[in-house]
């Protein structure tokens, strides 16, 4: 890789070339990185890092060209840049993500965070596929815990506290919105710190509160931020734990969670101070899947299932709007909802849900269209508890009896996670 400088008369403008012939390049990733002069910066670094790696030998030099190669490779796919040249406005950013973490494996020295234990987090995320076992809600945090080669020891079996018990921790307000159940967790080396999980108010908001065990006593400590301040705190989770190793650290997380991407935040505690030390993204694929399905007559046809699978896809290509495109072959049903349909609450045919988002959001239309043995209406939303809507949908199917709907089957369909697409490590950008 080089760097090319070039001058146009006194105005010397600096253009910086990657480690490739841009006059060459003919695949859309290239071309993504030859009209970005800090992608192309990163380029030349990354061939300089790799050559430098490849004299340290660390790791052996087979197994690291083996790693490169398929890491270059995978760069159109983790930022999806399509063959045919479709490149969408994030995908630099993406990449940039990218180097700057590929950057960090091949020197991790000189890598611009805490790049060591934040690396290993991500390599391990990265070996164990991402944890898709816990399709959405803490896969990261969950995964890393269980899992006896994590570079990371998160703590699970909290004691519970009683209310009332909250005064043997000075400085917290027992009258401050908590949980009547709050859960205490000891960490850090040899436990000498003590975290204190509430549940706020009428929104599902943890927060945590600190405290060194100085034998008997407790003494406050001040923690590090814990950004779970969204709407309803409803994505957000914490844990503490510490590093493994010979020299542990204590650790506090955050993780932020949706369907295609899972955040983790990670603060360690060395000395008398908490220390930002880096963010960790993982990228995932997502698909609707049928969760369950019920039917007044038994199981569902294959028809129905393919109808009410196709609505909730619909749906989701615009899940964050209220008013969803129209399935196809359907059209809005016009006019006050009919009796039968204006209930919220999904019909189960007796039969009990796994799932406990039943309930349709306020509002969600109906469609009218042609089933596979006559007209239908169909009803597709979120599924909600009361203000919560889930990362699923439901759907009902109701056949039209003059101005009556009655219920024909009816699903529950998850959002979840098929694949990791890619795992990047950098410094955390807004604590």
């Amino acid at each position: 890789m080089t760097a090319l400088l070039l001058a146009a008369g006194a105005a010397k403008a600096q253009v910086v070339t990657p480690s490739f012939s841009c006059a060459k390049a003919t695949a859309p990733v290239d071309a993504a990185i030859c009209g970005d002069a800090t992608l192309a910066g990163l380029d030349v670094r990354l061939e300089q890092a790799f050559r430098a790696a490849l004299k340290r030998g660390t790791g052996g030099k087979s197994k690291l060209r083996d790693d490169q190669r398929r890491w270059l490779a995978n760069r159109a796919k983790a930022c999806h840049i399509a063959d045919d040249g479709d490149t969408p406005a994030e995908a630099p950013g993406c990449l940039v993500e990218l180097y700057t973490a590929r950057l960090a494996v091949l020197n991790p020295a000189k890598a611009e965070f805490h790049g060591p234990l934040c690396q290993s987090v991500a390599k391990t995320i990265e070996s164990d596929g991402g944890y898709l076992e816990n399709n959405v809600w803490n896969a990261l945090t969950t995964g890393l815990g269980t899992n006896p080669a994590s570079p990371v020891h998160f703590e699970s079996n909290g004691r519970k506290i009683d209310r009332g018990d909250v005064a043997a921790y000075p400085g917290l307000d027992p009258s401050a919105g908590l949980a009547n159940t709050i859960v205490a967790y000891e960490f850090g080396p040899k436990k000498t710190l003590t975290a204190l999980e509430t549940t706020g108010g009428t929104a599902n908001c943890k927060k945590m509160y600190f405290f060194a065990n100085k034998g008997a006593d407790l003494a406050p400590l001040e923690g590090p931020p814990q950004a779970n301040e969204g709407m309803y705190c409803w994505n957000a989770s914490i844990f503490v734990g510490e590093t493994v190793g010979s020299d542990p650290v204590p650790v506090f997380a955050v993780e932020d969670f949706e369907p295609r991407l899972s955040t983790l935040i990670l603060w360690t505690r060395r000395g008398s101070a908490w220390q930002a030390a880096c963010q960790i993204k993982a990228n995932y694929s997502a698909d609707i899947v049928l969760s369950e399905s019920f039917s007044s007559g038994g199981e569902p046809s294959a028809d129905l299932k393919a109808l009410a699978l196709a609505a909730a896809r619909a749906r989701d290509t615009n899940a964050e709007q209220f008013s969803p495109p129209t399935p196809d072959g359907m059209k809005p049903l016009d006019g006050a909802a009919p009796k039968g349909g204006e209930d919220r609450e999904l019909p189960l045919f007796g039969r009990e849900a796994k799932s406990n988002y039943t309930t349709f959001a306020e509002g969600a239309p109906f469609y009218t269209g042609q089933g596979p043995s006559g007209p239908i209406v169909l009803r597709v939303s979120h599924g909600t508890i009361g203000w919560r809507m889930n990362e699923g949908y439901i759907v009902a199917i109701y056949e039209k009896r003059i101005d009556t709907l009655t219920p024909v089957a009816s699903f529950i369909f998850e959002k979840n996670r098929v694949a990791l697409k890619s795992v990047t490590a950098g410094p955390i950008s807004s604590p």
